[in-house]
């Protein structure tokens, strides 16, 4: 009811404007009614749905976000861990168990996602996740490939959206790990990063659990679940 005594009132203000007054100030008082019509959002228009949001081209909805709770002792599962981003900053990398954002300066994970909530855990099969990151590691594009929708997650903001699946043309490139990396009987990461000072950063795993998954650069290590 207020807002169409908004309405009203505005109506009845133009036309009070357009008695015995000149052009200029017709056009004038015109333009102020319709920036006070553009500020209170219009008259009798629809509600904002907030649960909206724009990724890119495309609309989504907001996903609640639930956490990965992880098991140091916990098995890594068939599939070794896959490395889908590394910069001298952070790694970004998943399993069944999660996604995970690593920071390579404080030395400890700062996100995590529970990919069970969003049936994207799965790492082989029909309903297996293809998860790519874009090249500068601010999106993360999760798709069930069974599906027609995709999940897009945002590091740095801690949000998730669910849209509908489109191929991401910039994605993050990697390259395959050289076997040569490989300790005695330990596990590797299938794909690595190759810097441009030639140096590798990719995933290993002395056992065959979750609290043994390292990530090397280099000479240097990182214990990724202390």
């Amino acid at each position: 009811m207020a807002k169409k005594y908004i309405c009203v009132k505005i109506n009845n203000t133009v036309n009070m404007f357009l008695g015995g007054i000149s052009l200029s100030r017709i056009i004038y008082k015109v333009i102020s009614v319709m920036i006070l019509i553009t500020l209170l959002g219009g008259c009798g228009s629809d509600k904002i749905n907030k649960s909206e949001v724009k990724n890119g081209s495309k609309e989504g909805k907001i996903i609640q976000i639930v956490k990965a709770e992880i098991n140091p002792e916990k098995s890594i599962g068939t599939d070794m861990t896959q490395l889908d981003f590394a910069s001298e900053d952070k790694i970004i990398f998943h399993g069944y168990f999660g996604l995970f954002v690593y920071d390579l300066k404080e030395e400890k994970i700062i996100r995590s996602l529970d990919l069970k909530p969003i049936n994207c855990n799965f790492t082989q099969g029909d309903n297996y996740c293809e998860v790519q990151v874009d090249e500068k590691g601010e999106a993360v594009q999760l798709h069930n490939i069974s599906s027609s929708k995709m999940y897009i997650y945002s590091p740095s903001e801690d949000t998730l959206t669910e849209t509908e699946y489109k191929p991401m043309s910039n994605g993050f490139m990697t390259t395959d790990t050289p076997e040569y990396f490989k300790d005695n009987n330990g596990l590797l990461s299938i794909k690595s990063v190759r810097f441009e000072n030639g140096k590798y950063g990719y995933l290993t795993a002395e056992g065959s659990t979750v609290k043994t998954l390292e990530y090397r650069y280099g000479d240097k290590k990182y214990t990724l679940f202390k």
